[in-house]
């Protein structure tokens, strides 16, 4: 027992240890990330959790690896990246660096977005009740339609603002135009004309009728009364016939018949048998007619006058005849109106047209007034005569174009790829496809752009780059002296010389390949072609065969010969003499 065994000699530490023998025992010193009696165990260096930030960490021999979140960086993903470093927040926002991540702050209103690269259209929400919307950052702007105003275009323009309705009458406010709501006695589209009530002709039985204001009076044609005529008059009902005679109506209106008594006779019964008359004295005056009576006589007096001999003047203006204010002069037997300014006729009653003269100009309607006139004008048009052309381009309704005024409107010239009413739409050049060769349109203001596909240019990719001639790349496109020919693009073949092939050139031809060589020679090859070494004698040092690819069999006869009378018959290799 005196030999000492070496427990080291079993190989017991794993994993690469040292083992130390020690008497009846041994140890193991362990690599780097080991542990245990033997080594058997691998240290697990992530028990400690040093990968920071949520980083997952990877165990590994002797070590270990951190995998880092998004945003951070290091060995132990301590470094949070500063994301702000790349300035990712568009239109002036404020980039705010956060671990493992960043956020925008968008500092001018109208942006959104998590990089504010949004502008947000405000007319989205298509604000504009009656007209266009127009974007802008952080808000919008209406264009409005004809006859609205407002922010949002949402207020109908009060036509009744400016209004020509006459008389007291009641404007009413209409889309684009209004009404006028007449009072009574008026009438017209403003409301200018007095109303004519004789003109439904309510005066029955001939009578003539007067207009007046919002009203009208008959005058009766003889047996006629009432309003307007209708009521019959009874002649008989004032006993116009006298000395006791009976009074019968007659079937004419306005007439009666007296049936006189004895010894009188007359229309009324009034004159006796050879009765003195009291009218020879001429005693009515004033024009007045007589009617002769027994033993008196009745005055008959004209208009205008009255009494018991028509001696009395009527004052007509106690019936204010006189229309319109007029003042009123009594006269013998008739009256004179004084008209104020703006009238005319016997009674006022004519309302002096200032419209003949035309003066309200561009087509402006004339609503005759009292004394004066007002023009309602023509859309286009203001002033007092509608002398004034209003100017519909302020304020400059051509977003991208020069303003042209016209009558009630305005046109847009555009500006060179704009168009429509305003201006306001960009032309898309690129709708017309101009660029070819599969190139991709961009398109610009009045302009267009084409992105080429590689190996086309020009403006609209119309034109073929020779791949061929570009000097960088002469050189190398075809080897072995092949000719390069341009194709579609950046596409192109190589014409090889004889001897060559491949996509540029680049293979040799082995013609030995197709075994031209016959009976067993040796093909030579070479640059586009083949030499072939016939097979030879070696003991009489003559060639079997020969040719280009020793297809002919040597004619042996020429250098062996048969004995005299015998005929030489050329073999392979040898000879046959007969």
């Amino acid at each position: 027992c005196e030999i000492e065994v070496d427990e080291c000699l079993s190989d017991p530490c794993h994993n690469g240890a040292t083992c130390v023998d020690h008497l009846d025992a041994f140890s193991c010193i362990c690599q780097d990330g080991f542990e245990g009696t033997t080594c058997e165990a691998n240290i697990n260096e992530c028990q400690s959790s040093p990968c920071l930030h949520n980083a997952s960490c990877a165990d590994l021999i002797g070590g270990y690896e951190c995998v880092c979140l998004p945003g951070f960086t290091g060995e132990l993903c301590e470094t949070d990246v500063d994301e702000c470093a790349s300035f990712p927040c568009k239109n002036g926002a404020t980039c705010i660096d956060q671990p493992g991540n960043y956020f925008c702050l968008c500092c001018v209103k109208g942006f959104a977005g998590p990089r504010c690269e949004i502008n947000i259209n405000e007319c989205s929400s298509n604000p504009c009740l009656h007209g266009y919307c127009y974007d802008i950052v952080d808000g919008f702007y209406c264009l409005c339609n004809p006859g609205y105003a407002g922010l949002k275009c949402d207020q109908d323009i009060d036509d009744c603002i400016v209004n020509a309705c006459e008389h007291n009458s009641t404007c009413v406010d209409l889309h684009l135009r209004y009404q006028c709501d007449c009072l009574p006695g008026w009438e017209g589209r403003f409301c200018e004309k007095e109303s004519n009530e004789c003109n439904s002709e309510p005066c029955r039985n001939n009578g003539t009728c007067m207009d007046l204001f919002n009203s009208y009076r008959c005058t009766c044609t003889a047996g006629w009364t009432g309003p307007d005529c209708s009521e019959d008059i009874n002649e008989c009902e004032s006993e116009p016939c006298l000395n006791g005679a009976t009074c019968f109506e007659s079937v004419k209106p306005g007439q009666f018949v007296c049936i006189c008594p004895p010894f009188y006779t007359g229309d009324y019964c009034h004159q006796r048998f050879m009765e003195i008359n009291e009218c020879l004295s001429r005693p009515c005056k004033n024009n007045g007619t007589c009617l002769d009576l027994i033993n008196r006589f009745i005055c008959n007096c004209a208009p205008g006058y009255y009494g018991s001999l028509c001696e009395m003047d009527v004052n007509e203006c106690e019936t204010l005849p006189c229309l319109h204010g007029g003042s009123c002069i009594n006269r013998l037997g008739g009256y004179r109106c004084l008209c104020l300014p703006g009238f005319t006729g016997d009674r006022c009653e004519v309302n002096i047209d200032e419209c003949m003269s035309s003066p309200c100009l561009n087509n402006g309607s004339c609503i005759d007034g009292i004394s004066s006139y007002k023009c309602h004008c023509k859309r286009g048009f203001i002033g007092t005569n509608c002398e004034i052309n209003v100017n519909e381009c302020l304020p400059n309704p051509c977003l991208h174009g020069r303003c042209i005024d016209l009558i009630d409107g305005y046109q847009c010239s555009c500006e060179p790829g704009w168009t429509s009413s305003r201006c306001e739409i960009n032309i898309n050049e690129c709708e017309s496809a101009p660029c070819i060769n599969g190139g991709s349109c961009q398109d610009a203001i009045n302009a267009f752009v084409c992105v080429c596909l590689s190996g086309y240019t020009g403006r609209f990719c119309e034109v073929d780059v020779d791949v061929c001639r570009e000097s960088t790349l002469n050189s190398v496109l075809c080897y072995n002296g092949g000719v390069c020919v341009d194709g579609p693009g950046r596409t192109f073949h190589c014409r090889c010389l004889a001897g060559f092939s491949g996509q540029f050139c680049e293979i040799e031809v082995n013609e030995c390949n197709s075994s031209p060589c016959l009976h067993g020679s040796t093909c030579a090859d070479h640059i586009n072609g083949y030499t072939c070494k016939c097979q030879q004698d070696v003991l009489f040092l003559k060639t079997l065969f020969q040719g280009r690819s020793c297809e002919l069999n040597y004619n042996d006869c020429l250098i062996q010969s048969c004995s005299t009378g015998f005929l030489c018959v050329d073999g392979i290799n040898n000879i046959t003499c007969l």
